[in-house]
């Protein structure tokens, strides 16, 4: 069995890379280059899931397209195995850990951080409402913001405390889900009810899909807002289902800040090896299971298959989310990996500004307000321009963090947070940390 690190990170025997004064920049050395690297790697499949649903309906995700082309079907399924689920898991993690890297730094200054977290989460929260409202339905930053308050009722957790939590909340909702299997395949009145309510929501969703279409494809910008308004509604309704999940990888990631999994990557590596060996051979045929749920089942109404998905998915994402986070992790240990990983690094540095561009360019070019394609192509015609965005980005990060300290989006967020403009040429031997960041200026 995979032992796991027990060490709680003693806030009296810090590592000087975060014993700086609070809210300061540290020097570029000082970094964890592991976690820019994982905000990088996760940017990637972040993009590879979402595609898809900037060029059709996001209530596509309920309503399983049938593909008639074969590359379609295979695009499709490819994404689903290695990407759908595993990236927004990772960002999680990477989010309580920043939190975690917040009372950390907190404690050593001798300082609170409660209600400055807090009003960087209602910045965020910001930030998100206008990506939701103006730009794409999708956004994950409210999410977050939303369910981030809750990290605040775990800050002085034990180590023991948050995994037990994190494995609760993670199968939550399968476990909800088998509740409700079990209740409407043993009670007629409630198997009736349940397609009722199923069929209901299910006109609803295709209602919407139907304007979706109409407003995105020919529509204004106003009646593209609009849609977009109505999607988020609807949305939300969703978060009892995967909100469990959100905040169980916030705490296995505050988690790993308390340990200092990622402070003391060479007091672990015997336990990252075993991570990434038994994330792999776990992950991928769960995936795989999941994957094939969702092609068979109906989301509108618990099922047998559905319940079996949705348990394979409960455990296999956030295993071939710890493969590849280890894997990752392992590589970078090398300095000549290190180099060669460097433009990765560096897009993670400005994962927020790159993860609001990624919505930016992709409704330009699918919205009627840009170039109109929306609802024309499938994942096998639009995987290529994953590939040729998020390399763009790559390139565009690495330019501009040779010339300024933060992304756009970092700088907006620190300067609404902290109440004071924030410094953004770069300057020789400093540096400032980006979204969940593990500094903070």
């Amino acid at each position: 069995m995979t032992e796991i690190p027990r060490t709680i990170y003693d806030s009296t025997k810090m590592d000087e890379t975060v014993s700086q004064p609070l809210f300061h920049p540290v020097a570029a050395p000082e970094r964890l280059g592991e976690v820019d690297l994982l905000r990088g790697w996760a940017l990637l499949g972040i993009l590879l899931v979402n595609m898809n649903y900037f060029a059709w309906p996001v209530f596509t995700l309920i309503h399983h397209r049938k593909w008639t082309s074969p590359a379609d079907v295979w695009a499709e399924i490819l994404i689903g195995l290695f990407a759908q689920g595993k990236f927004y898991t990772l960002f999680s993690f990477l989010f309580g850990f920043g939190f975690s890297i917040f009372l950390i730094k907190g404690e050593r200054a001798g300082r609170g951080v409660t209600w400055l977290f807090a009003r960087r989460l209602l910045v965020l929260l910001g930030i998100g409402a206008v990506h939701a409202f103006f730009v794409w339905s999708g956004d994950i930053l409210m999410t977050y913001a939303l369910i981030g308050f809750l990290l605040l009722l775990f800050r002085r957790a034990s180590p023991r405390t948050l995994l037990i939590w994190a494995l609760v909340l993670t199968l939550l909702p399968t476990l909800f889900m088998t509740a409700g299997y079990v209740a409407i395949s043993t009670d007629k009145q409630m198997a009736k009810a349940a397609r009722q309510d199923g069929a209901a929501s299910e006109a609803q969703s295709r209602a919407v899909i139907e304007e979706s279409m109409r407003a995105m494809s020919h529509g204004s910008f106003a009646e593209i807002t609009r849609v977009r308004s109505t999607e988020l509604l609807l949305l939300y309704r969703m978060i009892a289902f995967f909100g469990p999940n959100i905040l169980g990888m916030f705490l296995l990631g505050l988690w790993a800040g308390k340990v200092g999994l990622l402070h003391r990557v060479n007091e672990n590596l015997g336990f990252m090896r075993r991570l990434n060996l038994i994330g792999l051979m776990v992950g991928l045929p769960l995936s795989a299971v999941a994957v094939w749920s969702m092609h068979a089942a109906s989301m509108m109404v618990p099922s047998g298959i559905g319940v079996i998905g949705a348990l394979a998915g409960a455990i296999g994402n956030p295993a071939l989310c710890a493969f590849y986070a280890s894997f990752w992790v392992l590589l970078y240990q090398d300095p000549r990996w290190q180099l060669r990983l460097l433009p990765m690094t560096r897009m993670g540095r400005m994962a927020l500004t790159n993860y609001l561009l990624q919505s930016l360019i992709c409704t330009t070019i699918f919205y009627s307000t840009g170039f109109g394609l929306f609802g024309h192509y499938g994942p096998a015609l639009t995987l290529p321009l994953v590939f040729v965005i998020y390399f763009a980005e790559m390139r565009l990060s690495v330019w501009w963090l040779e010339r300024y300290q933060f992304g756009p989006a970092e700088w907006l967020w620190r300067t609404l947070t902290y109440g004071q403009v924030q410094p953004m040429k770069t300057f020789t031997g400093a540096v400032s940390e980006d979204v969940n960041g593990t500094r903070e200026n």
